[in-house]
């Protein structure tokens, strides 16, 4: 009898030392065994390293040169083992279940490339009132990379992240997921806790919006081609 499909779970990380634990105890409560969690380090000067290796001995560490998320998560998709790939940011969380849930639909949907849920806003702080952010109760029924089960085969077919873009990395990539009409499905369960606080990148405003820009240009360019 074939054996499940690993599953990599990668998680990019930068200074992240008070979160990181949580992240990767969501990750080991979703009870599957056949997961590998690469950590990739880009480059922190606080206590990850110590707080990783004292919370989890079993997962893969890379430390890597300060490059920038992209960078992390590629170096985490080239040395993951998994026929399966996940990320998760080091601030978020899974909730109970949403690995599985994700893994069985794609089971049952051998021609879905990629699955995803719904992504619950989480505001630590006082960062709600302040950027006046998406209503915690109502979960986006949206692609976001955390939310997401991808099949290996799909990077072949996308590429990886560009890592000339400092932010909005992640919706180019979805761009270019879309544009190649990669199969898709959605399920309606939470599958991410998408927790927001002082240090988040997407709340440099202006910087993220000129790379958003940049982003959305690229996909332009590639559908007039």
């Amino acid at each position: 009898m074939r054996g499940r499909e690993l599953v990599s779970v990668v998680v990019p990380t930068y200074n992240r030392a008070g979160f990181i634990c949580d992240a990767i105890a969501s990750i080991r409560a979703q009870g599957d065994d056949d997961v590998e969690i690469v950590i990739v380090d880009d480059g922190s000067t606080d206590d990850t390293e110590r707080v990783v290796a004292a919370k989890d001995t079993k997962v893969t560490y890379v430390r890597l040169e300060h490059g920038g998320v992209s960078a992390a998560r590629n170096g985490g998709v080239l040395i993951a083992r998994g026929q399966l790939v996940a990320f998760l940011d080091s601030d978020d969380l899974w909730p109970d279940g949403s690995l599985e849930r994700r893994r069985a639909h794609l089971d049952q949907h051998p021609d879905v490339d990629i699955v995803y849920g719904r992504s619950r806003i989480r505001h630590i702080g006082k960062v709600r009132k302040r950027f006046g952010l998406h209503d915690e109760d109502e979960p986006l029924l949206i692609p976001m990379l955390g939310s997401m089960l991808c099949r290996r085969s799909v990077f072949d077919r996308v590429g990886l992240f560009d890592e000339t873009l400092e932010h909005a990395e992640d919706v180019d990539w979805l761009a270019r997921m879309k544009d190649g009409n990669i199969a898709t499905s959605e399920i309606d369960d939470v599958t991410l806790e998408y927790r927001i606080h002082d240090g988040n990148m997407t709340l440099e405003v202006d910087r993220n919006q000129a790379f958003l820009l940049r982003a959305l240009k690229k996909s332009l360019d590639r559908r007039r081609r």
